[in-house]
């Protein structure tokens, strides 16, 4: 889920302190590679065609 501070009125770790005080884990993930600046460029090949996973 991503998190707009200012419209939620909570930050990211705000939510997950909250679920941890519930003894619910959460965490914060990192980009999809295809995002990242390291793979700009690079070609992207499928599972199938037309269908990605």
């Amino acid at each position: 889920m991503t998190v707009d501070p200012e419209k939620a009125g909570v930050s990211q770790l705000d939510i997950i302190e909250a679920l941890s005080a519930e003894n619910i884990e959460a965490r914060p993930v990192w980009k999809p590679m295809h995002l990242q600046p390291l793979f700009e460029g690079v070609e992207y090949y499928p599972h199938e065609e037309g269908r990605s996973v």
